[in-house]
C-alpha cells in the first residue's frame, strides 16, 4: 500500500486564482459552469452559496469550498458583513492576473478568493473532475489551514510584486492540508485519494469515470481490477464506503446533471448516455439524488440571475 506521505507528495496539483470577488450586503453574484473544479476561500463577510438542487453551503470567513467541474452557482451576501481593508479596493490585482469582481458592493458584504483547482498523478488527469458533492473545510486559528488564511489576507490588503505567485501557492498549500487532513481522517468524498493507494481498485474506478454508460456489473468491475468478486467488493466498500454499483450510481447521475446544463441534448438520449436505458428509471433515480426532475434542473441551471458584476 502507498504510504499517505508518498502519496500527497506525489499529487501535482495546480490552483489558478482569477478573482477577488466583492458581493455587498443584500447582492448576489452569479458565477457560471466552467470545465474546471472551482475553488472558493471566504475572506471576509457572511455569505450563501446555492447551486441547482444542492444544499446551500454558509460561507464565513475562512470557509474552503471546493465544487466540481461544470457547476454554476451563486453567491449571496447576508448580514452586515465585514469589509476587507480599504486599500483592497485599489490594489492593482487586474495587472497581475487576478481581476476584482463585484456585485452590489458598496465596502460591507463578503469577499471570496476564487480559483481554478486541478491535480493529477502519474498521468492520470482530471482527478478533481468527478467530486461527487462540494468539499467543505473551515480554517481554524494555529492550523495549516488557518495559518495559510491568515497569510492570505495579509497578502491582499498589501499586494507587492508577486502577490499573484504567492496566493497561488497560499491555495494550494490550503489544499494540500484539506487532502492531507481528509485522507487521514478517513473522510472519503475524494474517491480518488483513496484510489491510488489501490492500483488494482484504480483501473476498475478509471474506467467507470472514463465511461459511466456501460453496462458494469460486479463480476465485470472485479475482473478489470484482476480480483475475485468477493475480494473486490469488500476492498471497494471498506475503501470508499459505499458498494461499487452505488459509485457507479453515483458518478453516471453525477455526469447526467452535468449533461442537462451544459448541453442541449433530449433527456432521454442523455439517460442513455450515462447507462440508463428507462428514462422513468432514470428520472426516478435523478430525483432521488438531486432533488429535481432532470427537466427542473435544467431548467433550473440555466436560469439567469444577477450578474457577476453590478
Amino acid at each position: 500500500m502507498l504510504l499517505l506521505e508518498k502519496l500527497i507528495e506525489g499529487l501535482n496539483i495546480d490552483v489558478r486564482p482569477f478573482a477577488v470577488c466583492r458581493v455587498g450586503t443584500g447582492a448576489r453574484m452569479s458565477i457560471p459552469a466552467f470545465d474546471d473544479a472551482m475553488m472558493h476561500y471566504a475572506l471576509s463577510g457572511q455569505s450563501v452559496l446555492t447551486y441547482p438542487g444542492g444544499t446551500p453551503i454558509d460561507l464565513s470567513p475562512g470557509t474552503m469550498v471546493i465544487l466540481p467541474r461544470h457547476m454554476a452557482h451563486d453567491v449571496a451576501a447576508t448580514g452586515e458583513g465585514a469589509a476587507m481593508p480599504a486599500d483592497l479596493q485599489h490594489c492593482g490585482l487586474q495587472g497581475q492576473g487576478i481581476e476584482v469582481l463585484e456585485s452590489g458592493w458598496h465596502g460591507t458584504g463578503v469577499v471570496l478568493l476564487c480559483g481554478f483547482v486541478g491535480a493529477t498523478y502519474q498521468g492520470t488527469h482530471g482527478l478533481f473532475d468527478y467530486l461527487p458533492a462540494a468539499i467543505i473545510e473551515h480554517a481554524k486559528h494555529g492550523d495549516a489551514i488557518g495559518n495559510a488564511f491568515a497569510t492570505l489576507v495579509h497578502e491582499l490588503a498589501d499586494p507587492q510584486p508577486g502577490t499573484a505567485a504567492m496566493t497561488a501557492a497560499l491555495m494550494r498549500q490550503c489544499l494540500l492540508a484539506v487532502l492531507r487532513k481528509r485522507a487521514q481522517g478517513g473522510i472519503c468524498n475524494v474517491p480518488w485519494l483513496s484510489a491510488l493507494e489501490h492500483p488494482k481498485i484504480s483501473k476498475a474506478l478509471r474506467d467507470v469515470l472514463l465511461h459511466p454508460g456501460r453496462p458494469y456489473t460486479l463480476e465485470l468491475l472485479a475482473g478489470m481490477a484482476g480480483m475475485s468478486r468477493s475480494a473486490f467488493s469488500e476492498h471497494f466498500s471498506r475503501t470508499f464506503g459505499r458498494t461499487a454499483m452505488e459509485f457507479v450510481k453515483e458518478v453516471r447521475l453525477r455526469r447526467a446533471a452535468e449533461l442537462l446544463v451544459t448541453t442541449k441534448r433530449p433527456i432521454k438520449a442523455i439517460a442513455v448516455d450515462v447507462g440508463y436505458q428507462s428514462r422513468s428509471h432514470f428520472t426516478q433515480a435523478f430525483k432521488q439524488t438531486h432533488g429535481l426532475h432532470p427537466a427542473a434542473y435544467r431548467e433550473q441551471g440555466n436560469q439567469p440571475s444577477a450578474t457577476a458584476h453590478s
